[in-house]
């Protein structure tokens, strides 16, 4: 059984979409006393089911998982110059979910703090990235490249039919 004792429950004021999904990793962030006593740190979308064993092999200093909808491409990256998000086309980059990523507590809180200001930079300049954190994701994933890149085995659509393994 689990051992409840282990489960820290932290309330969260409920917001306005998109505000509960732009201001996670300001959450992650504000929460860095509770959350750095962890050797590892994995954001996991609620909605989100294991469906297969998940190991260490996602244990890593900066996880990232390639979008499904986007193998091997650009995605759709912040192309306005006003954000912080903002990736030039003249950049390399692959396009990386925002429904599961993580590592060490130490960089999942750097990352966190480093996206928290950005976005409240850009909010500050009324600018809501194209889609929210996870293009913030992708611009701090541009500026500090992931050590371990997973597959969308890791962020697989129900019911779509890959050639990877369904993990998450």
């Amino acid at each position: 059984g689990q051992n409840k004792n282990n489960i820290v429950a932290i309330n969260k004021e409920h917001k306005p979409w998109p505000y509960p999904t732009l201001l996670r990793y300001e959450e992650f962030y504000k929460h860095q006393k509770i959350l750095s006593s962890k050797n590892y740190l994995f954001y996991c979308d609620a909605d989100m089911l294991f469906v297969s064993k998940i190991g260490d092999e996602i244990l890593g200093e900066r996880v990232a998982t390639i979008h499904p909808g986007f193998l091997g491409g650009r995605g759709t990256p912040e192309t306005r110059q006003i954000s912080t998000a903002f990736i030039s086309p003249q950049e390399e980059m692959e396009y990386y979910a925002g429904g599961f990523n993580g590592g060490t507590s130490k960089e999942f809180l750097t990352m966190s703090k480093i996206i928290s200001k950005n976005i409240n930079i850009d909010l500050g300049n009324n600018i809501i990235a194209l889609w929210h954190d996870e293009s913030h994701l992708n611009r701090y994933f541009v500026d500090h490249n992931p050590t371990i890149i997973l597959s969308p085995s890791y962020c697989y659509p129900e019911n779509w039919k890959l050639p990877y393994k369904k993990r998450l």
